[in-house]
């Protein structure tokens, strides 16, 4: 009985070792073979232009101070302590701070729309934001705002005489 368990087992074995192949013909004349090497393409994916742009205004509260005349001093008859009309507003008040977060470099460009008659609403040239090497901080830069012109006394206090728009657009290639 052991010999024949033990005949089953070897047919067995061999006929698990048993693997069929298929194997290309070597050209018998120069003991070589070739086969084609295929390649696909598959398209990536990008995130595209992000844009991430913080915009942040002064105040924007601008005070007119009109001429101050002074004294007439008789002795070298002039007037001392002359001032001449003005605009003026608190430190950062006319001040555009622009951020750029995105992925493309920008340009910001403000603009200013003036609804009062005699003034004059200006804004600084506009600024183009470079991205902001990986890890670090985006470097901001800014836009100065400027108002002329006479405003009048009857005028009340906080009044708007105007809007400033800043147009964020893609630095062009």
């Amino acid at each position: 009985m052991k010999k024949l368990f033990s005949l089953v087992l070897v047919v067995a074995l061999v006929l698990a070792m048993a693997i069929t192949a298929s194997a290309a013909t070597v050209d018998a004349v120069n003991g070589t073979d070739s086969a084609e090497v295929k390649a696909s393409y598959e398209a990536g994916t990008t995130a595209g232009d992000v844009y991430s742009v913080v915009v942040a205004f002064g105040s924007m509260e601008f005070t007119y101070y009109d001429r101050v005349a002074g004294s007439w001093n008789t002795s070298n008859h002039n007037y001392d302590g002359v001032v001449a009309a003005h605009w003026d507003c608190e430190d950062g008040a006319d001040t555009i701070t622009v951020t750029n977060n995105s992925n493309v470099a920008i340009v910001a460009t403000a603009t200013a729309e003036c609804t009062e008659d005699g003034l004059e609403i200006t804004c600084g040239d506009a600024i183009t934001l470079e991205v902001a090497a990986e890890e670090t901080a985006a470097t901001p830069g800014t836009i100065t705002v400027e108002v002329s012109g006479a405003l009048d006394s009857e005028t009340a206090d906080n009044t708007v005489i105007g809007e400033v728009t800043v147009t964020i657009t893609k630095k062009a290639a």
